[in-house]
């Protein structure tokens, strides 16, 4: 059973709890970047607040480590196109 904190975590980002649930079925549960089902998390920009969609944790966190940064990001996506 999940606990009511995580339930309602939904709140802290403005969200109804019906904008929460079709962040959630726009995919199908799955996470909007790597399609894989999984724990949910509420992506956000943390300069603006403004929620961006539902991750998974691996794809919630690798956008954190990269600091939102779409440089750094497209400089990893061509470091491995080289390398790989």
């Amino acid at each position: 059973m999940k606990s009511k904190s995580r339930i309602e975590k939904y709140k802290r980002y403005g969200l109804s709890k019906e904008e929460y649930t079709k962040l959630i079925t726009i995919n199908d549960g799955r996470c909007h970047i790597c399609n894989i089902p999984s724990k949910t998390y509420i992506d956000h920009c943390h300069k603006s607040n403004k929620v961006r969609g539902i991750l998974c944790p691996k794809c919630n966190t690798a956008l954190g480590f990269f600091d939102d940064n779409i440089t750094i990001l497209l400089t990893a996506i061509n470091y491995l196109k080289k390398n790989s």
